[in-house]
């Protein structure tokens, strides 16, 4: 079965199906939600804004997040953004009135004071609580720390890796010769993308792990 043959049974069959009870849920019962909203930013093909909904399921006895919708918003300005996520919550039948709180990435688009998606959001439900994003503030608060240190952990894993591994295939396999002499696993060396900042904890992580094997390697 082909994916352009399992699209119709996937979409048509199986997520109302699956999206039963949490429309049930919070339309009867008038059940309050938060919902949750992240655009995509690749530049190589349609952009889409992904809406979750975040609730109560007593079904499971946890606080629970379900898919909405993901509709493809390639001008994200803040009237269109926020058209996408009113046009979805509409046909899927869910109110704002049972909003109570809206999370998103932190930029001016989604949660500025003036002319933002939060703030048409807020003229229809006024009493929601805008969250912003917890890890991109976490985030910023730990980079804020880091400018302490006498050397910055994100430049030294840009520096390993573009400036002396990227482009030297000799330089890789002198490395493997000192993680075997120093009892460490053979692994590559790890890319830290800068704007994507995820990256940077499994960096950390990996340059801790294999330290005796970089600290012998630049030493010798």
């Amino acid at each position: 079965l082909s994916l352009h043959d399992a699209l119709p049974i996937l979409n048509l069959a199986l997520e109302p199906e699956c999206s039963e009870d949490l429309y049930r849920l919070i339309k009867t019962g008038k059940r309050p939600y938060s919902i949750m909203v992240d655009e995509s930013n690749d530049i190589m093909c349609e952009k889409e804004c992904d809406i979750l909904v975040r609730y109560y399921s007593e079904a499971q006895d946890k606080v629970t997040v379900e898919f909405v919708d993901m509709p493809v918003c390639n001008d994200v300005k803040a009237a269109n953004l926020f058209n996408y996520i009113a046009s979805s919550m509409h046909d899927k039948g869910l109110e704002w009135s049972n909003c109570v709180g809206f999370s998103s990435d932190n930029c001016n688009v989604m949660i500025g004071k003036n002319n933002s998606v939060l703030s048409r959001v807020k003229a229809q439900a006024p009493y929601i609580y805008s969250v912003g994003c917890p890890s991109h503030l976490v985030n910023i608060c730990a980079k804020t720390a880091a400018k302490e240190l006498s050397l910055s952990p994100e430049e030294l894993l840009i520096d390993i890796y573009y400036y002396y591994f990227e482009k030297s295939s000799k330089r890789r396999e002198d490395l493997k010769e000192f993680q075997d002499f120093c009892n460490v696993a053979q692994q590559r060396v790890q890319k830290h993308c800068p704007t994507r900042w995820l990256s940077l904890g499994k960096g950390l992580d990996h340059l801790l792990n294999q330290w005796p094997a970089f600290s012998s390697y630049f030493e010798s």
